[in-house]
């Protein structure tokens, strides 16, 4: 069951010793082993199934535009791409240009914060949307020189001091021989805008 190598993995992380064995609640024992480089056996002391883990060491690589790309408008303010990073993701990082918009969207958005942080916690809702999450509204697509096909996984913005920053992350991985990505960006009813990215 995927939930079950989900358990695994994490116990695994949490883990200090390449080879333990401890009891469980239940008696039964849980053994962990290096078996190589990366490469661990993870024993539940099940009667039908043990795990196998293999564990890679994957590179990040981050390239970064001379300055921020503007790609359009979105809510008054000006969307621009700070950066992707190639890891176990392709990371596509956004932000807001400096402009007395944001400046007000940012004063808004600590005025609400700090309103809902004074809500007694049995009566307040959910805490107010980050001025960042409008980015994400931003149409991105990622290719490459192989054909490879990638779906965004996941997204995230805003945060304490960085209120304007947001990223959507897509996979997979980019093949070992690819040798550049193709970003494109596009805000509604906007030009797109094409960033190459050299993989090598």
């Amino acid at each position: 069951m995927p939930e079950d190598v989900d358990a695994v993995v994490t116990e695994l992380l949490e883990r200090r010793s390449p080879q333990t064995a401890t009891r469980r609640p239940d008696g039964g024992l849980h053994r962990l082993s290096r078996l190589d480089e990366g490469v661990y056996a993870i024993d539940h002391g099940d009667d039908d199934h043990a795990f196998l883990l293999s564990v890679e060491r994957v590179p990040r690589l981050r390239w970064k535009p001379q300055g921020p790309v503007p790609i359009g408008p979105v809510d008054g303010i000006m969307a621009t791409c700070t950066g992707v990073t190639v890891d176990n993701f392709v990371h596509i990082r956004l932000t807001a240009a400096p402009s007395a918009e944001r400046d007000r969207l940012t004063r808004d958005h600590q005025d609400a914060f700090e309103q809902w942080a004074s809500t007694p916690k049995g009566t307040r809702g959910d805490p107010p949307t980050e001025p960042a999450e409008r980015l994400l509204r931003v149409q991105m697509s990622v290719s490459d020189d192989l054909g490879t096909t990638y779906e965004i996984r996941m997204g995230q913005c805003g945060g304490t001091g960085t209120e304007w920053d947001a990223s959507q992350s897509f996979r997979p991985r980019p093949p070992g021989d690819a040798t550049e990505l193709r970003v494109e960006l596009q805000v509604l009813s906007g030009p797109a805008v094409v960033l190459s990215v050299p993989l090598g």
